[in-house]
């Protein structure tokens, strides 16, 4: 589906100009290697991606039953490793760009090694039965971004939220507009960034502002199954994403409506501030709100006040976000759900809980990876099975030619960026591979 986290994240690194790319090394020429790499092992990936046939059967069973996995557990044809000691079943990938095909190729991998190349990746996807009935799934994904230092992309953030400060008003739309040119026209086929402006305040900070609006219909021409799919999926989704600390003030905040998106924080000198005021800096430890909600034929699915805990995590060699999710939201279903028994829904919050970790690591090999590690558990049940058709339906109308052409897009945008991140700093680009 629509990679929203990777796109965000795109508009992002837009914001602040040249300054916003510096943080990426000491030196300019560092910085656009650094940047040049990561923002390239993300255009390969997106490149023409083809799967085996194992994986690509699997895939589709995986996402059918993710909800209800005992119709997966003994099916040998989904997994490469089936462990009656434990009672855990096991897929794992390696991923890597075919220079020879010209394109990005993942293959079922009984022992995948660590990612040692750009843009080379190892995934694993673990099943496991427990006691009392339930089913944990734990995932692993590790992706080669190139060879910037952990510590570095920490302070690459910080530089960017410095880029976008300023002692007067700043329209920081135009200014992307104008040093990213080949993003502005790879990206805004999609989405139109309305407006993005820095405001400075009486104390030396800044606070910034940017709305982004989603337009399927810009791209139909082009995409026209992924235009769909956005229009569908994307587009009537209303969600609110806030970082607070324990005291409720809020250092960063989403809202989408409907198409819409604005992003606003506040800073000074690369430091979060709350947005509320007060020149208390940003904690490590910090409560995460989740709010979804989007249109399903002919009512609205989603939750409320999802809350995890969110610690910043530091190390000489890895930074990295841990997300542990403990307390079950409120659902919004629709009323003839009313009848479903809904304690299993509690499942996934209860003990261990959920989590989801994000880290950068520069200590495995010559590659700095991208982490993604998560856990969750569910108990199979009629409401769980109702949602997972939900689930099962949407990845239906994503999988071929509407996920094909959003890793077009995603592989020109990557590569827009690259290009404009080499121009903006004066290097001469080379390419990767």
């Amino acid at each position: 589906m629509l990679r929203k986290p990777v796109v965000f994240l795109a508009i992002l690194a837009t914001t602040g100009c040249k300054g916003s790319l510096l943080g990426f090394g000491a030196t300019p020429a560092d910085a656009a290697r650094h940047a040049g790499e990561s923002f390239e092992s993300h255009a390969l990936r997106f490149d023409d991606v083809v799967r085996d046939t194992k994986f690509s059967d699997a895939r589709v069973k995986l996402s059918r039953y993710a909800l209800t996995p005992s119709r997966i557990f003994n099916d040998s044809s989904v997994w490469n490793h089936m462990s009656e000691r434990d009672s855990s079943r096991e897929l794992t990938l390696a991923g890597g760009y075919d220079q020879v095909r010209g394109g990005y190729t993942f293959r079922a991998h009984t022992n995948p090694e660590v990612p040692n190349e750009l843009a080379d990746a190892r995934h694993s996807m673990r099943l496991a039965l427990h006691a009392d009935g339930a089913y944990s799934w734990d995932t692993s994904v590790d992706h080669a971004i190139g060879t910037m230092p952990a510590a570095t992309a920490g302070r690459a953030l910080a530089v960017l939220f410095a880029s976008a400060e300023g002692q007067t008003p700043r329209n920081l739309h135009g200014e992307s507009v104008q040093a990213y040119a080949h993003s502005a026209r790879a990206l805004g086929r999609l989405f139109v960034m309305d407006s993005a402006r820095s405001t400075p305040l009486g104390d030396g900070s800044s606070v910034t502002s940017i709305a982004v609006t989603w337009r399927s219909e810009k791209i139909r021409p082009a995409m026209p199954n992924f235009a769909a799919y956005v229009a569908k999926y994307i587009e009537p989704s209303i969600y609110r994403i806030t970082l607070s600390d324990r005291g409720g003030k809020t250092y960063f905040s989403v809202r989408g409506d409907k198409g819409q998106m604005l992003v606003r924080w506040r800073s000074r000198g690369g430091m979060l501030l709350p947005l509320e005021g007060g020149s208390g800096a940003m904690p490590d430890t910090l409560r995460l709100r989740l709010d979804f909600n989007t249109k399903y034929k002919l009512f609205r699915v989603g939750f409320s006040e999802m809350f995890a805990d969110f610690v910043i995590q530091r190390g000489e060699h890895s930074v990295g976000w841990m997300m542990h999710f403990k307390q079950e939201p409120k659902w919004h279903l629709p009323l003839f759900t009313e009848t479903l028994i809904r304690s299993p829904l509690r499942r996934p919050f209860q003990g261990r809980g959920s989590e989801l970790y994000l880290a950068l690591r520069d200590d495995a090999g010559p590659q700095t990876l991208l982490v993604r590690r998560t856990h969750t558990e569910v108990k199979e049940s009629a409401i769980l099975r109702w949602m997972g058709s939900l689930g099962a339906t949407a990845m239906s109308d994503f999988q071929g030619r509407a996920e094909a052409e959003e890793n077009r897009f995603l592989n020109e945008g990557f590569g827009a960026l690259r290009e404009d991140a080499h121009a903006v700093l004066g290097i001469t680009p080379t390419r990767t591979p």
